[in-house]
């Protein structure tokens, strides 16, 4: 739909709108023009709505918004206007962002769309300069021409079809009988036939197969000052007599490529076979496609480049997925060969793996590849690009590689790029791409195959990493297996020690009370003997005081080895205990020995702790018992309780002012019946044992400080919860 205002203006946009359309379908479009110095308005457009049209004349954008030639998001004022959905706006001139912007709304667009859309632009802001200054037939046949030009190029963006059609274009418009387009390459530093339309096919591949350096080219200074040569056999200059003649042709025009941002792209060149007088009108015509042939060639390497990239990157996600499947490093080295060779487009790859201090080609892709399989290069060989990829750690590109020599024995390279396989820690070789041509592998390239050099080797290492996990896995199963052994038998042995605890605890408990009390009855009968007269008994006093007092001794063993016993299987009731009302309560318990020992504890404002209560009553029953014990009649009689909050729970300490221990003594201090040389009295030695599995339950730590003539510290844990607990070093101990 027209904005209803038909002007020369409205009928460009409309034929620049016919060539978009080719592919950008249900497109909208608008052509923004200079109102004021800096300022652009809406001129007219195609497909909106004429409401919309004139809401949008009044929005004013700034030219600074295409300065440059970038292409922008459509501002915010013009989108509510117009109602946009996906628009761009770029300019008509890259040069001047003051010969206005053309504004294209489409559902969809797409990279490619882009250069499509900025080829549009600049030929739409040619035509709009060339009017007033060109007669209106000429314009209009070129207007047409070069709008059917960007429609042909907007359907069809390969580059070799775009320069088809450019050279058939100049041979329709200049009525010549040849055209050609050399390509400026700056791998080769040098200009390269790229396409060719009406030259005979010898004499076209004989011109395809030359490249034509910097000082071989005729007129060249006057192409990269962007003017037009013309010459014929008559020419002075010999180079531009010879290609003429070369060629079979009668003369010649050269007219310079130059892309948006001033570089000299190539040349566009019209021929003629029979002798004619070729007019200005011509070659102005030569030079204006010229202009809008660079525009659509810098479009068409910008779909490829798009296209190939994306195309890059979708055989490099294969790769990954690829790999990821097999996981077995031989099979992902041929998959990388294989699909790297493919998407570089390479005659052939291989990978060089390290081995030590050398470098062994694994696997290799294309035909001949497998005779460099086990090959071997040192990683200090100066003269192999192999190695000195590696230990540069850094891409290296060979343009020509006249003999191969020792660094490829089974294939004659053109070219050659070599590309560290990126580890996590250093490079675990190199990965090579060969081409029998040369010239083959550009910039671009290597960061592809960088690229592709980081994802291979990520899905090696991961191989040999998951290879490691499978072995570790295998040998964890092992020590599970064994482990599992272990855990029955001791499961066994656990069951057999309860077992024998209850036999201890009722079978064998009633007989040693038997005994005792038989032992009790003998002496109450030799004393009734004795105090009858009869003397002879006397001796046996003593043996059944002895059996008594020995019996009474294993009863009691035994009872330590139940109460182990119930502390191993009994489930702790873990709760928030008042611990400085528990010491209290347990002094309180034993306040008749201590006042006969003239000791009076102190105790500190002891925190709350996470536990089970009777559990921890008895280690400070015990814990007070030894202290009482060891700190017998000396004039220091002291016992002091002590606590706090650590991080994660709590920490407690019972120091008397003893006699202390030597380290021997310490170091089997809590194992079950044993006592020290030091022991003022005699005892079971189960406390300290009961005392160490009771805190280790709790998921605690108990230990022992201590210096004979000084005194005796227990240190012991709480943690709020059994997995773990931070010491804290306020009362001195250490963890």
């Amino acid at each position: 739909m027209n904005d209803g205002h038909p002007s020369p203006h409205a009928a460009a946009l409309a034929l620049a709108t016919s060539a978009l359309a080719t592919s950008l379908p249900d497109l909208r479009a608008a052509l923004l023009l200079p109102v004021d110095p800096g300022s652009l308005a809406l001129q007219c457009g195609v497909g909106f709505p004429a409401r919309a049209l004139e809401r949008a004349r009044e929005v004013r954008v700034g030219a600074e918004k295409i300065a440059g030639g970038a292409v922008w998001e459509a501002p915010r004022p013009l989108q509510r206007a117009l109602n946009l959905r996906a628009a761009v706006l770029v300019p008509l001139d890259c040069g001047n962002p003051q010969a206005g912007g053309l504004l294209v709304d489409a559902p969809r667009l797409r990279p490619r769309d882009l250069g499509t859309i900025c080829s549009v632009a600049e030929l739409l802001g040619q035509i709009l300069r060339s009017r007033g200054s060109a007669p209106a037939a000429r314009e209009g046949e070129l207007s047409s021409t070069l709008l059917q030009l960007a429609a042909e190029i907007a359907g069809n963006p390969s580059l070799q079809d775009t320069l088809e059609h450019i050279n058939q274009t100049v041979i329709a418009t200049v009525a010549c009988d040849r055209s050609s387009t050399l390509l400026w390459s700056r791998r080769r530093r040098s200009f390269v036939p790229a396409s060719d339309v009406g030259t005979p096919a010898p004499l076209a591949a004989e011109f395809a197969r030359h490249t034509y350096r910097t000082g071989n080219i005729p007129f060249e200074e006057k192409l990269k000052s962007g003017e037009l040569a013309f010459f014929d056999r008559a020419t002075q200059e010999p180079e531009a007599r010879a290609l003429v003649r070369a060629l079979g042709l009668e003369c010649m025009a050269l007219v310079p490529l130059f892309s948006r941002d001033g570089a000299l792209l190539g040349a566009l060149t019209a021929g003629w076979e029979h002798p004619q007088e070729v007019g200005a009108e011509k070659l102005e015509r030569l030079a204006g496609i010229a202009r809008y042939a660079a525009v659509a060639i810098d479009s068409a390497r910008l779909f490829e480049y798009y296209a190939k990239a994306a195309q890059f990157h979708e055989g490099l996600t294969q790769l990954s997925l690829a790999a990821s499947a097999t996981q077995k490093p031989g099979e992902i080295m041929v998959l990388v060969c294989r699909q790297l060779r493919e998407l570089f487009g390479a005659t052939w790859t291989w990978i060089a793996w390290r081995e030590e201090d050398q470098l062994v080609v694994r696997h290799g892709a294309g035909e001949g590849a497998e005779a460099w399989v086990g090959a071997t290069i040192p990683i200090a060989a100066a003269s192999s690009p192999v190695a000195r990829a590696y230990r540069d750690d850094a891409p290296l590109l060979l343009h020509t590689v006249t003999e191969a020599g020792d660094l490829l024995p089974a294939v004659q390279a053109g070219s050659l790029l070599a590309v560290p396989l990126a580890g996590r820690q250093t490079a675990l070789g190199t990965l090579v791409l060969a081409d029998a041509r040369p010239y083959r592998f550009s910039q671009y390239a290597v960061r592809q195959a960088r690229l592709a050099a980081i994802v291979a080797g990520a899905a090696l290492e991961n191989s040999a990493l998951v290879e490691q996990l499978r072995e570790t896995t295998a040998e964890l199963a092992r020590r599970s297996a064994r482990l599992e052994q272990h855990s029955r038998a001791l499961r066994a042995s656990y069951r057999e020690l309860e077992d024998f605890l209850f036999i201890a605890s009722h079978d064998l408990r009633g007989p040693l009370i038997n005994i005792e009390g038989f032992a009790h009855e003998i002496e109450r009968a030799i004393g009734e003997l004795e105090a009858r007269g009869v003397r002879a008994v006397g001796p046996l006093r003593e043996p059944a005081r002895f059996v008594r007092q020995n019996v009474s001794r294993l009863s009691e063993r035994i009872q330590a080895l139940v109460a182990l016993s119930d502390l191993a299987t009994r489930p702790l009731r873990r709760r928030a205990i008042d611990v400085h009302a528990l010491v209290c309560a347990v002094i309180a318990e034993r306040s008749p020995e201590l006042a006969a020992r003239g000791i009076a504890p102190s105790v500190d404002a002891l925190p709350i702790a996470y536990g089970d209560e009777d559990a921890l009553r008895v280690v400070f029953w015990h814990l007070l018992d030894n202290a009482i014990r060891f700190t017998g009649n000396g004039q220091r009689r002291e016992i002091r309780i002590e606590g706090n909050r650590a991080l994660g729970g709590c920490q407690f300490s019972v120091t008397d002012s003893g006699c202390g221990m030597d380290q021997a003594t310490v170091e089997r201090a809590f194992r079950l019946f044993r006592c020290g040389p030091q022991q003022p009295e005699p005892r079971l030695g189960v406390g300290l044992t009961l005392a160490k599995k009771i805190v280790e339950r709790h998921g605690g730590r108990i230990w022992i400080e201590s210096q004979i003539g000084v005194g005796t510290a227990v240190h012991f844990t709480i943690p709020d919860h059994p997995d773990g607990f931070l010491l804290s070093p306020e009362l001195g101990g250490k963890a």
